[in-house]
């Protein structure tokens, strides 16, 4: 009997084992649906991006084959990079290898259902943006009419942003609305005219191009979408801000599909009150020289760069076109160590993206980085767009070939900007020859670093490739002037002036060396013919007016300023000018005209509560004069009403409020004065002008010993109180008093 028991449990073993061995296939309703719901349904659902919705049995039953030939290839769902060549992406679409087995299993085991009333289809998306209701909506004015045939279409649109304050963005989401024509989407923010004349001079919306005209990446962000790609999140402290009359330039890759298309995709902007904590920066790397002859394959390009400071990296964003093949970018640290950054062994440009870095990446100063593409131009890569294969160089067309990769960091030490800006610009001076616009940039990097002869050597390189270059005249103009060469600096703004006589800029800037060098009847000459000839200009006016002001001429100044009102009657910049004015000359309409301008309605345009702020000012000023301490009083908080860091109305305050020993006011006031950037502050000494003394002098130590600045204040009071000895030897030990208490 025991052996029959034995016998009888082991054939039981046997049973379990060949189970084991051949398990129950996986159904649709416990196995493939929960699968295809998380990793598929955010393109392949009603409303998609998809071609075809995969979100109920039926659907998935008749495409089984399909869905088990593209995730077994990893074709499906699309992610190109190797896991084990980058740290960790964000959105990392990839299937591990047994749910790819697991679905091919179910295809091969007939697609059995399962029991379907115990699977439930995930809901459909209920909000429209993936981030929730965007702070601004912006949309075309009107859509574009992608046409029937041809094949690619890069075509960039100018989008205003109405604004009426400079805001900060947090994130960006796009939504394609014709998602099947749209390939992909690059965008970038132009704060300069640049954009809208180019969609002005073409005829419906947007413009054709393949750059981004005047749009940069702001705070270096890159901003883009292909499909199924999540929204732009800007990682902390790198938020961008977004000053009133920038614009958002969004250039669409489009591809026809055989009939008319509407083509109107929306973009949300979302604000945050944070503003940026770290700088960012594009590293750009980008080989020019590619030449693919039929039948090559393999074929290599390579582009270097050194980084002079230390950096993290956020993401990447690699480039190219059709012949495409293996993409690798590497960083080799100082001591030797490479790291991956990107491989995509198997590129496919219908499914290029921007890699984001689940965690900054840091590298040290002194990391190189590599990037190592190739290219196969032979009838075997089943992408080639040509058969039989042609001849095929760089160029911006799709069937031309590019190669790039843009590097998303943020530095260290924001004040290393400038360094790792002048180190990029050199690298494209060595690695496309020699470039007008690459000079241009290493200039102003060397201006930025305060470095002026270096700065105009690269400027001269600059003219040299282009002679008539207006802005680099006026640039190295001021570099002249940096280094005290007065005279030179005068005549390359004259050349300036000769080449673009209709460009306001150089004519300003040489009117004020002249009233510098008192030579104010040159000055009026040049602002005179400036006037004539650039009408639209308000800026020239004003300078005008001020000059005739300087030299004690103020009929013609008012009379400028008058005839500038008639042209521009709602300019709130000569509207302050001549109310200022006539209070030099005693005209009490002065008072009337600052107080139209403190009147005039709120306006997208923010530089009008500047001038408001200054007209209020005035007023201040005035009423100190005239000895009313309440109108003082109430004209100065309405200054700061208007630009709370309006810096001298903000110090006028502060002295104000230790007059009258508001201590706690005076302390408000100047932590907010000392938080202005140093160009925009008054310096110390018309600071200590300004506050009562001796008592101001404490506020103001005090307010350095706040932000930080001890020691700075402990030299404040020792200078104080060694030039008040030898003059109130009370005062002198009250502020020795002072300086021992900190």
């Amino acid at each position: 009997m025991k052996a029959l028991r034995l016998l009888f449990f082991a054939g039981l073993g046997c049973q379990a084992v060949i189970r084991a061995q051949n398990p129950a296939p996986p159904t649709f309703a416990e196995d493939i649906g929960p699968l295809l719901a998380e990793n598929c349904f955010t393109c392949h659902r009603d409303g998609g991006i998809g071609p075809f919705p995969l979100t109920t049995y039926e659907q998935v039953r008749r495409r089984s084959r399909q869905v088990a030939e593209v995730v077994a290839s990893r074709f499906m769902p699309p992610w190109k990079p190797l896991a084990e060549h980058s740290p960790p992406l964000q959105g990392d679409r990839s299937l591990e290898q047994s749910v790819i087995d697991r679905i091919v299993a179910w295809h091969d085991a007939g697609a059995p259902a399962g029991d379907l009333s115990a699977y439930t289809p995930p809901d459909p998306p209920t909000q429209d943006w993936e981030l929730g209701e965007p702070d601004l909506v912006l949309a075309f004015s009107e859509p574009f009419e992608l046409g029937p045939d041809g094949v690619d279409d890069f075509r960039n649109f100018v989008l205003p942003i109405a604004l009426d304050r400079p805001r900060y963005v947090r994130a960006v989401e796009f939504h394609p609305e014709s998602s099947l024509v749209i390939h992909h989407v690059v965008m970038g923010f132009d704060d300069t005219p640049e954009s809208r004349a180019r969609d002005d001079a073409e005829p419906g919306p947007g413009f054709a191009a393949m750059d981004l005209s005047g749009a940069v990446n702001p705070n270096g962000h890159l901003l883009g979408w292909t499909p199924g790609q999540s929204p732009y999140e800007a990682p902390a402290g790198t938020a961008f801000e977004l000053r009133p009359g920038t614009d958002l330039v969004v250039q669409l890759h489009l591809q026809p599909s055989g009939k008319p298309e509407q083509v109107a995709p929306r973009i949300g902007l979302y604000f945050t009150d944070e503003p940026p904590t770290r700088t960012g920066f594009v590293v750009l790397l980008r080989e020019n020289d590619i030449d693919l002859p039929p039948g090559v394959t393999d074929q290599p390009i390579h582009q270097t760069i050194t980084l002079p400071v230390d950096v993290e990296v956020l993401g990447l964003y690699p480039h190219a076109h059709y012949l495409g093949n293996d993409m690798r970018i590497t960083a080799t640290l100082p001591d030797g160590t490479e790291r991956g950054l990107l491989h995509i062994p198997d590129w496919d440009f219908n499914w290029q993206s921007d890699y984001r870095y689940a965690e900054p990446l840091p590298l040290p100063a002194g990391t190189r980085i590599d990037m190592r593409y190739t290219y196969d131009n032979s009838a075997a890569n089943p992408r080639n767009p040509h058969n039989p294969p042609v001849h095929v160089t760089e160029g911006n067309s799709s069937f031309d070939e590019m190669g790039s990769a843009a590097i998303q960091v943020v530095l260290r030490d924001p004040a290393d900007l400038p360094r790792l800006q002048e180190s990029w610009f050199r690298y494209l001076v060595d690695s496309e020859g020699p470039s007008a616009d690459a000079y241009f940039g290493l200039a102003n990097t060397l201006e930025q670093q305060e470095r002026w002869a270096e700065a105009g050597d690269a400027y001269e390189q600059a003219l040299a490739l282009d002679p008539t270059n207006v802005r680099t005249l006026n640039n190295l103009a001021a570099t002249l002037e940096f280094q005290g060469l007065t005279d030179q600096a005068i005549a390359v703004y004259q050349r300036a002036v000769a080449v673009a006589p209709t460009v306001a800029l150089p004519r300003l800037n040489l009117a004020r060396l002249y009233r510098a060098t008192q030579r104010p009847a040159a000055a009026i000459a040049v602002l005179t013919e400036g006037v004539a000839l650039i009408p639209r200009d308000e800026e020239l006016v004003s300078d005008l007016a001020g000059t005739y002001w300087l030299t004690g001429d103020l009929p013609q100044a008012r009379a400028t300023l008058e005839a500038g009102l008639d042209q521009f009657a709602r300019s709130p910049r000569l509207q302050l000018l001549l109310g200022q004015l006539l209070l030099t000359l005693g005209d009490p309409a002065g008072i009337d005209t600052l107080e139209r301008l403190l009147a005039a309605p709120p306006a997208a345009d923010s530089a009008l509560r500047y001038w408001q702020a200054e007209a209020a000012f005035t007023l201040a000023q005035l009423a100190r004069q005239q000895q009313d301490l309440p109108a003082f009083d109430r004209r100065l908080t309405q200054a700061l009403a208007f630009d709370p860091d309006h810096s001298r109305a903000r110090l006028l305050a502060a002295a104000r409020a230790v007059a009258g020993n508001a201590m706690d006011v005076a302390q408000t006031h100047l932590l907010r004065l000392l938080s202005l950037p140093a160009d925009n502050r008054p310096s110390e000494n018309d600071v200590l002008r300004a506050l009562p003394y001796p008592s101001g002098l404490r506020a103001y130590a005090a307010a350095l010993v706040a932000t930080g600045q001890r020691e700075s204040a402990l030299d404040l009071l020792t200078r104080a109180a060694a030039d008040a000895r030898s003059q109130d030897a009370r005062t002198a030990n009250l502020i020795e008093a002072w300086r021992d208490q900190l």
